[in-house]
């Protein structure tokens, strides 16, 4: 049976392991002690310990840190994974992904849901992990908080930071809607909307702008709505109620998002519409529902991060914090689309009325 204070030093290790002092500073021995029940002399006797073995460190005032410094085969490896706490399929997916990589390894990332960029945890844990994978919401970020996050092991996720020398992951190249393009060109569209409705950040106006200049290099027309919605609000219900209202001139419609086009879909549904037949409709990161859907939604194929999260992580394994090294923006070159029922027919355009 372990003692109470081996009992400590096991609450710690896990703790540690976990990432848990990643988001708040770790409590000094009399604190812990209070916490716990215990006394003072056994929770410091559970800290001395851990500092014996690598694990816990003390800063020239006497504070308790997690030890950033040693073998990591000693210490535990920090890496944080923040992310926005409002729902979202590809923020789960990209978790999952973050999750099954690190496994690989015995460890865990420390989850951080932020909801704007002035929390305070957020440069906590950049201060104190060896890294992190962030997931950015819809709205700029502070510039102080770019230089912090241009000086550590930080790795940005589904958005293109490089300019900012940041290592960026875009697992849904901006190129691919020329595919998308391509393929309803092909089907015999001529007039190819494209809705929005989620708030504007690089990624959402990259996809629009990649929109606009493809329909414009091919000779086509084609009516953006763009309404935005707030950004804690789901945007599936909203672009199911605009798709059940907005006027109708072109015959496709290409989503910004993967959760405009599911709400789309429902709502050319309510409103009469055969997708797939009447109107087409295609986005670009399926995020792993648009399949699910009837009809199946055309989208960019899946692309696995898993090498390019491997990548990350020995990067922020390496003892001593170096420049990364290699192309900052890591991206499928041409992924392939998978086509779905919602686009699979072909358009022939309504002949016009003769006099």
């Amino acid at each position: 049976m372990l003692s109470k204070s081996e009992r400590l030093a096991e609450i710690l290790r896990q703790r540690i392991a976990r990432g848990d002092y990643l988001s708040s500073p770790l409590p000094s021995e009399r604190v812990l002690a209070e916490q716990e029940g215990l006394s003072y002399m056994t929770a410091r006797k559970s800290v001395q310990a851990l500092i014996a073995d690598g694990l816990l460190a003390r800063a020239p005032g006497g504070r308790l840190l997690v030890n950033q410094v040693g073998d990591l085969h000693v210490r535990h490896l920090q890496i944080a994974c923040i992310v926005p706490s409002f729902p979202s399929l590809d923020v789960l997916n990209w978790r999952l992904a973050i999750d099954r990589v690190l496994a690989e390894r015995q460890t865990t990332a420390k989850v951080l849901a932020f909801t704007h960029w002035e929390d305070p945890q957020i440069r906590h844990a950049l201060e104190r992990c060896d890294g992190a994978f962030l997931y950015p919401i819809a709205s700029d970020i502070p510039a102080r908080l770019l230089d912090l996050l241009g000086s550590r092991r930080a790795v940005m996720l589904d958005q293109d930071y490089t300019a900012r020398g940041i290592p960026s992951i875009c697992l849904t190249a901006e190129s691919a809607i020329e595919r998308i393009l391509d393929h309803l060109v092909e089907r015999g569209h001529r007039r190819i909307g494209c809705i929005n409705l989620q708030p504007h950040d690089p990624c959402i106006r990259g996809r629009i702008n990649g929109w606009r200049s493809g329909v414009e290099r091919r000779g086509l027309r084609g009516m953006l709505i763009d309404q935005p919605v707030y950004i804690h609000t789901h945007p599936t219900a909203a672009a199911r109620e605009l798709a059940t209202s907005c006027p109708l001139t072109d015959s496709a419609v290409f989503a910004t998002t993967a959760s405009a086009a599911v709400g789309i879909n429902r709502g050319f549904h309510d409103r009469g519409l055969r997708v797939g037949a009447d109107i087409a409709l295609a986005t670009l990161n399926g995020e792993g529902q648009a399949h699910m859907c009837v009809p199946s939604i055309t989208c960019v194929a899946p692309v696995s991060p898993d090498r390019w999260l491997r990548q990350a992580l020995l990067w922020m394994e390496e003892a001593v914090a170096r420049p990364w090294t290699g192309p900052l923006l890591m991206e499928p070159a041409m992924p392939d689309i998978v086509i779905g029922e919602s686009s699979s027919r072909a358009f022939t355009p309504p002949a016009k009325p003769t006099a």
